[in-house]
């Protein structure tokens, strides 16, 4: 016996509801996520075997875990082996023979010594800056069917299970992703307000006003401000050659970016960049700044580019590991998918059956 037109009228209704319904609740309440392949970018220098190998071991603990229908694969870019000592290039032959799981790219192998956290520019592409770019090329051209690339220091921590958990959330070409920064990149006219609280402390201080007469290219701010890293870094250097010296680095980084201030960036601890972007930055490799610090230089590749879907991994998600002094440190807990800073004492605290890093919840002193 068919089903008379009324019975097929609202089964018709209550498919149409049922579509609705989905369709308000957006794309993540659909049954079933799609699945995505995801490439691991490491940027490593030729002589941290120690550390890829960390990486891999905690890969293939992670791998233990359900990455439900996704597919993840993990690369080393690295400079050229050709001008390596020959222990060091034939430890190379023999990894890559064993791991296949290195990629040779050029570029310097490192970079001149700089302070932590300070923006710097070279005369020549910076060795990080350079692995990136085009490791990124690299990917787009034999990895052409990648969702996601997550880029990742050697000496950070990744829960692989609870990245993929969080791209499940974001499954859009256009992702980036990580803990965001948005920094001015010359400090010469920084207001001394935004250093003292209350601002009068300071615009009394005649003896700090006395020490910065002599720079008539710094505000009052600016020169506090040089003044502070130079005590910070520099604590044995004249601090008048110092601020001097700073000044004129400041100097040479914004000429360098065309730019007072650094369009949105991510810290260099790690980020996920989507295809469409990865393939932007393929197609235009020749023209991206290099020379500059890699990840300050991120907001530069990235700000032409209309549509991203930007995802602010701060507040736990990616962080450092939790130590005194340093900025962006954070105990571990449930949402921790990057911990940066690692070594091998803190790896220890690194659990090979569940794939979580077990830190502390505070800095400890």
């Amino acid at each position: 016996m068919s089903p008379s037109p009324v019975h097929m009228r609202l089964v018709f209704a209550n498919l149409a509801f049922r579509i609705s319904l989905l369709m308000a609740l957006g794309p993540t309440c659909w049954p079933q996520v799609q699945a995505f392949q995801v490439q691991i970018m490491i940027t490593s220098k030729l002589t941290s075997l120690d550390r890829r190998m960390v990486l891999r071991e905690s890969f293939s603990h992670c791998s233990r875990h359900s990455y439900g229908q996704h597919s993840v694969e993990h690369h080393f870019f690295l400079a050229d082996s050709d001008g390596a000592p020959e222990e060091v290039a034939s430890s190379l032959l023999a990894e890559e023979s064993q791991f296949g799981d290195l990629i040779f790219v050029g570029g310097p192998d490192s970079d001149p010594f700089v302070n932590r956290d300070v923006t710097y520019v070279l005369d020549r592409p910076t060795a990080r800056g350079y692995r990136l770019a085009y490791g990124t090329a690299w990917l787009a051209q034999h990895r052409p069917d990648l969702d996601f690339v997550m880029y990742l220091d050697d000496d950070s921590y990744l829960n692989v299970p609870r990245l993929l958990q969080r791209l499940e959330q974001h499954p859009t070409h256009s992702l980036a992703m990580g803990y965001t920064m948005e920094t001015p990149l010359d400090m010469s006219k920084m207001s001394i307000c935004d250093l003292c609280n209350p601002c009068e402390w300071c615009l009394k201080d005649e003896a700090l006003k006395a020490f910065c007469e002599p720079f008539p290219g710094l505000s009052l701010g600016g020169c506090m401000m040089l003044l502070q890293q130079c005590r910070l870094f520099n604590d044995e250097d004249d601090p008048t050659d110092c601020i001097r010296k700073g000044h004129a680095d400041t100097l040479k980084v914004s000429s360098y970016f065309g730019s007072l201030s650094a369009p949105r960036w991510f810290l260099g601890m790690g980020w996920v960049f989507g295809r469409r972007i990865v393939n932007f930055l393929a197609r235009n490799l020749d023209d991206l700044k290099k020379q500059g610090a890699a990840d300050v230089q991120l907001g530069f590749w990235l700000a032409p580019l209309e549509g991203i879907h930007w995802e602010d991994m701060a507040g736990g998600f990616f962080h450092d590991y939790p130590m005194p002094g340093s900025t962006f440190s954070s105990g571990c807990s449930d949402r921790t998918i990057l911990v940066h800073r690692m070594n091998d004492e803190r790896w220890k605290d690194f659990d090979v059956e569940t794939c979580e890093l077990h830190c502390p919840a505070t800095a400890i002193g």
